[in-house]
């Protein structure tokens, strides 16, 4: 028997509220903590993620709007002809001058960005290096260039053969209906062909880049002489016989449509060229005078010659540049430059015989004459740029302007 100094009662601690309530507290956080700490880490994740994907967002938009402001040199076509250029070698020349004889070339102008010359053989085009990156061969008897945005369109004029070329290669060569009397490409690669017609007086066909026909045109009365094509819009210029007399008219239609054009016309004028500006008006140029028109409006104004003779002209972004001399010679004379609507922007003179005037790309031009070469700047200001005593023509191309002698091809720049 246990003795009584052995046994040991032991009573229970009491425990008040406060302390259970506390003991329960302890013991939810201790199961509650894992989950607030998971929840912060979620709401963590979810706002790395949420500037992730922000960020991921404007990088693309930036990468999509440098794609499509440099589309011209970015997209996969030209992309490809780069990479295959970089694996021949052939994208790297000698610099210029580059010979070439200069009787043989028909036609010089650019194409994306590359200069495009196309000889009584052969179409040829150069890199600024004067790197040959093409040599097709071309066997038409007489043949038409025309260039747009990186387009070159080849017409065999007299004959029935229209070629569209691009830098990486022949994209359609089609037949015409009839035979060709000339020929015009859009940026968009639509071109179109006038053609001689045994039912009427001119007949144009509109074909899309693709070689599909897009649209036709006739007239039993107006002789077309020549067609600008820009987006939907065509315009025509041509001339009629009306009582015994000619009477130049411009027609400007939507190619889109079966509707009648709009008709225009300056009299006592013989229209030689038409052009679209980039801002969608229009310009006829003719031997007396010029023809500016906003479509959109049906606004036309006319610039008068005078007493003086058209020795060249040429379309420089928004503007349009005349070549204006006094009768009887082609020695000395002014440029006028004008705005789309017709606004005068500058007069400047030049010295020497007229050969050559052509756009510099930024609104204003480059002036070929027996004095030598000349860079009218934008504002009118005139800067010399050497003499070329056999100069035939000059091209822009890539802030050089090419200079196309009897046996070569110079460049300066400007």
């Amino acid at each position: 028997m246990a003795r009584k100094e052995d046994i040991v009662v032991r009573r229970r601690k009491k425990v008040d509220g406060a302390a259970r309530s506390r003991a329960r507290d302890a013991h939810s956080e201790e199961y509650e903590a894992p989950s607030e700490r998971r929840s912060r880490h979620r709401r963590k994740k979810y706002r790395r993620q949420f500037w992730l994907r922000l960020i991921a967002v404007v990088v693309i938009a930036a990468l999509a709007l440098t794609v499509w402001l440099n589309w011209d040199v970015m997209n996969p076509e030209y992309v490809w002809t780069w990479v295959k250029l970089q694996a021949t070698g052939g994208d790297t020349g000698d610099g210029y001058p580059l010979s070439i004889e200069g009787n043989t070339v028909v036609d010089m102008d650019t194409v994306g960005h590359q200069l495009c010359v196309l000889t009584d053989s052969y179409l040829l085009m150069y890199n600024s290096t004067a790197g040959e990156t093409v040599r097709r061969p071309c066997a038409y008897a007489t043949p038409a260039l025309d260039t747009a945005g990186k387009y070159a369109l080849i017409a065999e004029v007299g004959g029935k053969r229209v070629r569209l070329e691009t830098l990486s290669g022949t994209r359609q060569e089609i037949q015409a209906p009839s035979t060709i009397v000339s020929a015009t490409v859009a940026d968009n690669g639509n071109f179109a062909v006038v053609v001689d017609s045994s039912s009427y007086q001119s007949e144009i066909w509109v074909y899309s880049a693709e070689g599909k026909q897009k649209y036709h045109w006739s007239s039993a009365s107006m002789l077309v002489m020549d067609v600008a094509l820009q987006g939907n819009t065509m315009a025509v210029i041509g001339t009629n016989a009306s009582g015994g007399a000619l009477r130049s008219e411009m027609l400007v239609m939507d190619i889109t449509t079966e509707a009648a054009p709009a008709r225009y016309s300056l009299e006592d004028t013989l229209f030689y060229h038409v052009d679209i500006f980039p801002d969608k008006r229009i310009a006829a140029v003719g031997d007396t005078g010029t023809l500016f028109l906003d479509p959109s409006t049906g606004v036309s104004r006319s610039v008068r010659y005078d007493d003086r003779q058209l020795l060249g002209y040429a379309f420089s972004g928004n503007r349009l540049g005349l070549q204006l001399g006094s009768y009887g010679s082609t020695a000395d004379g002014e440029l006028l430059s004008y705005a789309s609507n017709g606004d005068s922007v500058f007069t400047t003179a030049f010295t020497g015989s007229a050969r050559w005037l052509e756009a510099d790309g930024s609104g204003g031009y480059l002036l070929l004459s027996s004095s030598g070469l000349s860079h009218i700047a934008a504002d009118g200001a005139a800067t010399a740029k050497g003499t070329y005593s056999d100069g035939m023509r000059v091209v822009a191309f890539d802030k050089q302007a090419i200079v196309l002698g009897l046996t070569k091809m110079d460049s300066v720049k400007f």
